[in-house]
This record gives structure tokens, C-alpha cells and sequence, in this order.
């Protein structure tokens, strides 16, 4: 089976942030629909390790004056349009995010992070947030 080295989230105004697989603990997907050339998923889960939260993941950043750690920006905006997967064997994939309506924001996007260890936990659902999504992983 193929393993994932590493993956970028594309922002909606084509901000790209890449993240390694040591970066991160857990990525899920749920309900992924084919449509043309396209996969959209509709249910999206990532756990990201805080040492991932660093200037150096913005692979092409539009904003100019001062820089946002990328969980910030995350948190801020929630506007993860897409998902590039890399694999081990150089393969890739693209995945579209499921998007509840032209907005700028996806009201479907939530994330958190953990207050002790400093991690972020995303969740792109529409029927569940990330504190229920994650609710045995932010338990005290």
C-alpha cells in the first residue's frame, strides 16, 4: 500500500502550505465523490503535530507585511480549497474540498488547537465539528 510522504493544503485565494509526513499523526477522508476529472471529498480530518507550525510550510504565501503561522492562518480564514497528497512513489493526487457555497470562508471547516500540546486537530464536515470529531483526543 502506498504511503503518504507529504501534503499541501491549497487555500481558496491559491495559498499552498506543505506539510511532510512526519507532520502530521492522522489524515481520514470520508465520502469522496468522483466527478470528471475530479475528486471532491466531502469529509476531511487532520491531526497536524505543533512542530509543524512554521514559517518555512508556506510553499507560495500572497499576503504581504507580516507573516502568519500557518495554523493561524488555518484558524483565521478557513479556507482549505484543496488537498495534494504525495506518495512514496512519487505519484500524486488532488483532492477538492466539499464547499457549502461560494463564500470566501468554508462554514463546513473547524479546527482547534489542542490546549496542552500545542497541535492542531481540522475537520471539514458538514454534520460534525472538530470538537466532536475529536472529542476523545481533546478530553482532559
Amino acid at each position: 500500500m502506498k504511503q503518504i510522504t507529504a501534503f499541501d493544503f491549497i487555500l481558496k485565494n491559491g495559498e499552498r502550505l506543505h506539510f511532510d509526513a512526519d507532520d502530521f499523526r492522522m489524515m481520514h477522508f470520508d465520502h469522496i465523490e468522483q466527478h470528471q476529472d475530479e475528486q471532491i471529498v466531502q469529509n476531511v480530518s487532520v491531526f497536524l503535530y505543533h512542530n509543524a507550525n512554521r514559517f518555512e510550510s508556506y510553499v507560495h504565501q500572497l499576503a504581504e507585511g507580516e507573516q502568519i503561522l500557518p495554523f493561524d492562518r488555518i484558524q483565521q480564514t478557513c479556507d482549505i480549497a484543496k488537498i495534494a497528497l504525495t506518495y512514496d512513489d512519487d505519484a500524486h493526487e488532488i483532492y477538492h474540498i466539499g464547499w457549502h457555497a461560494d463564500a470566501q470562508s468554508n462554514k463546513y471547516q473547524t479546527s482547534i488547537v489542542h490546549p496542552r500540546s500545542g497541535d492542531l486537530l481540522i475537520t471539514i464536515n458538514p454534520d460534525k465539528t472538530v470538537t466532536q470529531q475529536f472529542a476523545e483526543v481533546l478530553m482532559p
